[in-house]
């Protein structure tokens, strides 16, 4: 028995091709097959789905050492050289804290689509990860540490995501715990409710 086997410039262009997509269903359940059309589904749905005190150097080094940058200088050269760049981004932070207003040049954010199921045919399908400037991810950090302390407070405890000292697995274990408890012949009559939560921004529509 003989085993064909692909280069490996095949797999990669058969994996390339597994990730275009010549067309979409929009929110209306309308296809559409026209490149201009399908990038404007996108934008119209996720336009639709989503809307001072000065920092301290440093809060806003612990910020950089852990921000991520799609381009340019990442992370790695903010933290080898953060003696030379750190208190230019400390002023460009306190900037647009103090003045709302940021450069459009840090706030540019690539976006990329990731496909949620094996074969989308909706612009629902997908879910965005956004590569964000490492400027722009520092100020983002700086104000979620302001907010760590008073997110638990305003958040109910059966919110397992996105609070700091909450995990997620602890409200899968309670599933599984109801779901047990629902086996039992002696349990009530009950009932559960499966919901499109749209986990990727934690909110329902």
């Amino acid at each position: 028995m003989t085993m064909r086997i692909l280069p490996f410039s095949c797999f990669f262009e058969i994996q390339e091709n597994s990730n275009i997509f010549n067309s979409i269903r929009d929110e209306s359940d309308i296809w559409l097959d026209n490149a201009e059309e399908i990038q404007q589904a996108f934008l119209d749905f996720y336009q639709n789905l989503f809307g001072t005190s000065m920092s301290n150097r440093h809060k806003v080094f612990q910020s950089v050492v852990r921000a991520p940058g799609p381009n340019g200088f990442g992370r790695s050269f903010y933290h080898d050289n953060s003696e030379l760049v750190v208190e230019d981004v400390k002023k460009a932070v306190n900037n647009f804290l103090s003045t709302r207003k940021i450069l459009k040049e840090i706030n540019k954010t690539n976006i990329t689509l990731i496909p949620k199921i094996k074969c989308p045919d909706s612009v629902k399908d997908f879910s965005p990860i956004s590569y964000c400037k490492v400027i722009y991810k520092a100020a983002t950090k700086v104000i979620c540490s302001r907010l760590r302390n008073v997110i638990p407070k305003i958040v109910t405890e059966n919110q397992g995501q996105f609070v700091h000292g909450r995990y997620i697995a602890h409200n899968i274990m309670v599933f599984q715990d109801l779901i047990r408890h629902y086996k039992r012949k002696n349990c009530k009559f009950s009932c559960m409710i499966k919901t499109d939560l749209r986990k990727a921004y934690g909110t329902i529509e």
